[in-house]
């Protein structure tokens, strides 16, 4: 539906579309990893000093084999554990 409440577009209407990488293959990168206590990426919570991020870094783009771990015991602040929210925010880095 619509904003003015009329029917929506049908997306399978439309003619494909071709996706293009925002980076050529073969490129270092490094991913960052964020737990936060809020659904908005980036979000500066004081509550969630104490949350593990960290870093990969000289990951190749394009090499889909590549597999990593990091093992972390996570204590949430009181107000979460009520509703068991915590949420990962990744960013990638040239």
């Amino acid at each position: 539906m619509t904003s003015d409440g009329g029917p929506g577009l049908d997306p399978f209407l439309l003619p494909p579309e071709q996706a293009h990488s925002a980076w050529p293959l073969g490129i270092p990168v490094s991913v960052h990893f964020y737990l936060s206590t809020s659904e908005q990426a980036f979000a500066h919570n004081p509550e969630d000093a104490d949350l593990p991020h960290f870093a990969w870094h000289d990951i190749t783009f394009g090499d889909w084999n590549e597999v990593r771990t990091a093992d972390h015991n996570i204590h949430l602040p009181k107000v979460r554990e009520l509703y068991s929210l915590c949420y990962s925010h990744g960013a990638e880095r040239i």
